[in-house]
């Protein structure tokens, strides 16, 4: 890690919350480093003008993109290159307050595809939505605390999801992932096919980092890879 870096992680006075933030910022390093020959402990980052990290150094010239979500002691990472990525990934709860969530935070198509879904289903038709909301944002570089989600609507029956008719310009592709039982993941591109990695990392299991990158200490989780098309 960085000078930076570090002093985050001090910040972080809960110990669970410490280790997770530096397993991501190894699990980013690494993985970036399955594309490069440059060693993890190199890569510089500075954020763009919406906040989102980019590599800033030494080898930012060769189109790659990422993005970084985490919930619950689990780490997505997606890379892309040569085009914007955003990755989100959320727990299921299945006794959370779905239709009230929805309430405050979906379009009216997708309040009741939410509603009109089986008990059993009603936690992952929401969640489904939910990281894709999340994912679609932050391959454009922004957050919810600029953008209201209602205005972001899906077409809950497509499978795969795709943006409501008029709700944005441009062939985005959305890919749902389940990285465990307990776990639902959305990938947001701005193009119909692209090579994207995607890596998993929890802080109780051992990852095994792509061909050619070097495991940090502490390290863990499993690492995959995925065309989307």
């Amino acid at each position: 890690m960085d000078a930076g870096e570090r002093r985050r992680a001090e910040a972080l006075r809960a110990p669970g919350s410490r280790r997770l933030h530096v397993l991501a910022r190894a699990l980013v390093r690494t993985t970036l480093s399955s594309y490069c020959d440059v060693a993890p402990e190199r890569w510089r980052f500075a954020p763009d003008p919406g906040g989102k990290p980019r590599i800033s150094g030494p080898c930012e010239r060769v189109g790659l993109r990422f993005s970084l979500s985490h919930t619950g002691g689990l780490l997505a990472l997606a890379v892309s290159q040569g085009c914007e990525v955003g990755v989100d990934v959320e727990r299921l709860e299945p006794h959370a307050d779905f239709e009230g969530l929805a309430e405050v935070a979906f379009a009216p198509s997708e309040r009741d595809a939410v509603r009109a879904a089986p008990p059993a289903e009603r936690a992952a038709t929401f969640v489904r939505l939910w990281t894709a909301k999340e994912a679609f944002l932050k391959a454009q570089g922004v957050g919810l605390g600029t953008v209201d989600p209602r205005a972001i609507a899906f077409d809950a029956d497509a499978s795969p999801l795709r943006l409501a008719r008029g709700a944005c310009a441009g062939p985005w592709s959305f890919h749902a992932l389940r990285p465990t039982g307990a776990h639902i993941a959305t990938l947001a591109v701005p193009t119909a096919s692209v090579a994207l990695q995607v890596a998993w990392a929890t802080l109780g299991r051992r990852v095994t980092p792509p061909s050619g990158s070097r495991l940090a200490p502490g390290l863990s989780g499993r690492t995959p890879w995925r065309r989307a098309s």
